[in-house]
C-alpha cells in the first residue's frame, strides 16, 4: 500500500481524505522519499489488521535515525517526517515495523492499552502488529515544526482511510501512551 503518487519535484499527493478537493479542505501534498530498513516482520497485513498509529520522536537527526533503522536486527518505523515536512518511507505499511518496545499483553509493557489492540500472538509486539509507526524528527522537549505537523496530519488521515479506522485521538497515540519508552 503506497501512500502517494510521486509527481515532479518530489511532490507526492496522498490518497483522498474526507473533504479534500470539495471546498472543505484543499488537496494534501507531501514531499516523499524512501529509505528502506531490513528490520520488519515479513507479514502481509490485510485490511483490518492495522487499527492505529503510534507517534514517536527520533530524539535526534533524520540521518541518525536512518542509520539506526538499517542496523540488522534493530528497530524501525514505517515513516519518518523530517523538519521540513518531507516524509521518508522506511517500512511498507503492509509489513510490521519494530517501533514499540512493548511485548506481550502484560500491563507493565502495554500501559493504557487501547481497546482495539490485538492479543499478543508470540511473533511481534501486540502494539507493532496492529499499528503504523511514524517518527517525527527532532526532540520532543523542543517541539516540532509546522511543516511536520501538517505532514503528520495528512499522513495520519491517509493511513486511517487506507486501513479503515477513524483518525482520532483514540487511534493515534504517542509512544508513551501505548508502550514502554524507546529512544532510537
Amino acid at each position: 500500500m503506497g501512500i502517494a503518487d510521486i509527481g515532479q519535484g518530489g511532490q507526492a499527493t496522498v490518497d483522498r481524505i474526507d473533504g479534500e478537493g470539495d471546498g472543505r479542505r484543499p488537496k494534501a501534498s507531501l514531499r516523499f522519499r524512501s529509505s528502506p530498513s531490513p528490520n520488519r516482520g515479513g507479514v502481509c497485513r490485510i485490511p483490518g489488521d492495522v487499527r492505529g498509529i503510534v507517534l514517536h520522536s527520533t530524539e535526534g537527526s533524520l540521518e541518525g535515525a536512518l542509520r539506526t533503522f538499517v542496523q540488522q536486527g534493530g528497530v524501525s518505523a514505517h515513516y519518518a517526517i523530517d523538519r521540513d515536512g518531507t516524509v521518508v518511507g522506511i517500512v511498507p505499511e503492509g509489513d510490521v515495523a519494530f517501533h514499540v518496545a512493548a511485548f506481550g499483553n502484560r500491563p507493565a509493557l502495554n500501559r493504557r492499552r487501547p481497546e482495539w489492540l490485538v492479543p499478543y500472538d508470540r511473533r511481534f509486539s501486540a502494539v507493532n502488529a496492529c499499528t503504523v509507526g511514524i517518527e517525527l524528527v527532532g526532540f520532543a522537549h523542543i517541539g516540532f515544526t509546522a511543516a511536520q505537523y501538517a505532514s503528520r496530519g495528512a499522513m495520519c488521515a491517509g493511513i486511517a482511510l487506507r486501513w479503515g479506522f477513524p483518525p482520532d485521538g483514540a487511534h493515534v497515540a504517542p509512544n508513551g501512551q501505548v508502550g514502554s519508552w524507546r529512544c532510537i
